[in-house]
């Protein structure tokens, strides 16, 4: 874990999303 608690795939996701907790796309994982 890194960034925090985010794990280095999630800046891998395409479309790039927005670390925050209240995306959908951060949600669904």
């Amino acid at each position: 874990w890194d960034l925090g608690g985010f794990p280095l795939w999630l800046l891998n996701v395409e479309p790039p999303i927005r670390l925050r907790s209240s995306d959908h796309a951060y949600l669904v994982f």
